[in-house]
């Protein structure tokens, strides 16, 4: 294995955004800066990711042989470290980079090995690829060396940018977090009421309904109970909720065609169908699984053209039914974590093409990559905001990144997830949160992490919507992820906490005395009626978008009635 080691002794906490490391760009020379090189050859080059520039590793003899250094930081707390990478030589065509760290004490005794991240297709090219990771050093350790490991050991590389820094907790995290709700989230709606008769206006009063959010919430669902005419209390949290869904698993390549050439469609087109009929947007999920055990098993036993030939069948086969019904697509699912399209194809670069192919089948539907452990950890989150702007860069029809966010048990730290979703839109892409999922065997607290966790999500200027992966015991793998319980799918504290949040706290409705107002709404679809007593004068509809709204309300009257006009810009 080549490997990149950086040692790294912990004592004393940093100041926040302090650099930690000694000559982190390599401009100064390596002799007392800091930097040396263990089993290695260490050199000067002139290629830089930027200033004049980077350290160039060589002639290594050993797996762990590369640069080395010395810095003082502080167990227990979280640090994060970056640095950029270009390979000088390959023996495949593409490498593997992982981020270790092994913690331990200058006092001796056991070592600590935490493998932090992982990117698995780093190519040799022209380009500069961001490598990093955020880590939790562990109690009693005082010493921390990192690994940057390639399997390959001719492999020599160039690192240029390297930091390491402290990433102090924020307290304040939920109050910035609803700042930003309040800006972002919301645009002003103006009432001026126009009157020049000076009609009375006792008892007028001006209703605003919010019927929409323009930020999408949805949820997975399972695709037999939501055409089931029994499944009444299923399908009622699913419409009461949400306005997106995902049809979890009926739509897989693997389980729509056991037999090559006999795809089954029965399954997945009826719950396509009657979500639609329901006015509910929906994802696809997925066109292709490159990992393993998730993809049809009669492709192992076909040659490099016949696995090509049977993508391209299977793609025109499912945009023949489904053509005009999705508005996403997940296009070559967790592809971090499985490179069997790649293998089997010969294809370094298949998912690039199969974006291309299902975007020249269907122009209109956005593509996504979607992967795990992006948000919850932090093995990935690097890796895939550097598949999304290499996809980007290269011209790719790529429209956004989706994050599956499937947290464990244990209260996540937030400044932790906001430095992940930071990092994650250095992509330029939309974020989706594709699969929200929260196990906690207390319900209670399960609802506090949904909380903090939808907060800091429809916070985030990047995120543009979000899909609970999920929410009824009776049919999700994670039985402690559950929103709901029972035959009838009622909501728990869980699910009733995130109604409350999608449904209340961050829709607008009001309703009050026509006068001079201005509300601040949240945005999306909005009906607007104006009574007299209760009886209605008019209705109008109109949607709060990312520029103001004006309705100006021109009343007049004829014998004792009163009437209104508005017009809406």
């Amino acid at each position: 294995m080549l490997v990149f080691l950086l040692a790294v002794s912990l004592f004393g906490r940093a100041l926040a955004a302090t650099e930690l490391l000694h000559n982190p760009d390599f401009e100064s020379n390596f002799d007392g800066n800091g930097w040396f090189c263990n089993h290695c050859h260490l050199s000067k080059s002139s290629d830089s990711y930027h200033g004049h520039g980077s350290a160039q590793v060589t002639q290594r003899s050993r797996n762990w042989a590369s640069l080395s250094q010395t810095v003082n930081v502080k167990a227990n707390h979280r640090y994060v470290f970056k640095a950029y990478i270009k390979l000088l030589s390959h023996t495949l065509p593409y490498h593997r980079v992982e981020l270790k760290v092994k913690a331990a004490s200058s006092a001796g005794g056991h070592v600590t090995n935490i493998l932090c991240s992982d990117s698995p297709y780093v190519q040799q090219n022209s380009q500069w690829v961001e490598i990093g990771f955020d880590v939790d050093i562990p109690n009693g350790k005082d010493r921390a060396t990192i690994f940057i490991q390639i399997n390959e050991v001719a492999v020599n590389y160039l690192v240029d940018g390297a930091s390491f820094q402290e990433l102090v907790p924020d307290t304040n995290w939920k109050s910035e977090a609803q700042n930003r709700i309040e800006q972002i989230r919301k645009n002003d709606v103006h009432i001026s009421v126009a009157n020049p008769g000076n009609v009375n206006l006792d008892g007028v009063t001006v209703e605003m309904h919010q019927k929409s959010s323009a930020f999408p919430f949805g949820c997975a669902v399972k695709h037999s109970l939501i055409t089931d005419p029994s499944a009444t209390g299923y399908q009622k949290y699913v419409y009461d909720n949400f306005e997106w869904a995902t049809v979890a698993n009926a739509f897989k390549w693997k389980l729509m065609e056991f037999t090559q050439g006999h795809p089954n469609f029965d399954n997945a087109m009826p719950a396509l169908n009657e979500l639609q009929a329901k006015n509910m947007t929906v994802r696809g999920h997925n066109l292709y699984w490159g990992v393993h055990g998730h993809y049809p098993a009669w492709l192992d036993h076909l040659s490099e053209q016949q696995v090509l030939q049977a993508m391209h069948t299977h793609i025109n086969d499912m945009v023949s039914h489904t053509r005009g019904k999705f508005a996403h697509w997940d296009v070559n699912n967790e592809n971090l974590h499985g490179d069997v399209f790649e293998k089997k194809t010969g294809h370094t670069n298949i998912t690039m093409e199969m974006f291309q192919w299902l975007h020249s089948a269907e122009p209109g539907v956005k593509l996504f990559l979607n992967d795990y452990n992006i948000l919850n950890t932090g093995r990935y989150t690097t890796a895939l905001k550097e598949q999304g702007r290499i996809f980007r860069e290269a011209g790719i029809p790529i429209y956004g990144i989706g994050e599956q966010s499937h947290f464990n048990h244990g209260r996540e730290d937030m400044t932790t997830v906001k430095y992940r979703l930071d990092k994650s839109a250095e992509a330029n892409l939309p974020i989706w949160i594709t699969e929200l999922s929260v196990a906690d065997s207390d319900v209670n607290s399960k609802a506090d992490r949904f909380d903090d966790i939808l907060t800091m999500y429809f916070s985030h200027p990047a995120v543009e919507g979000v899909i609970v992966w999920g929410f009824c015991e009776n049919t999700m793998k994670c039985t402690q992820c559950d929103l709901a319980t029972g035959s009838q799918c009622q909501p728990n504290a869980a699910g009733q906490r995130v109604s409350q949040l999608l449904r209340q706290t961050w829709r607008t409705n009001v309703s009050q005395s026509l006068a001079n107002h201005n509300i601040r709404a949240f945005k999306g679809d909005y009906s607007m009626t104006i009574k007299q007593n209760g009886h209605v004068l008019e209705t109008k509809t109109f949607t709060v978008g990312d520029s103001a709204k004006t309705l100006t309300v021109t009343v007049s009257e004829s014998g004792n009635t009163v009437h209104t006009s508005t017009n809406i810009h």
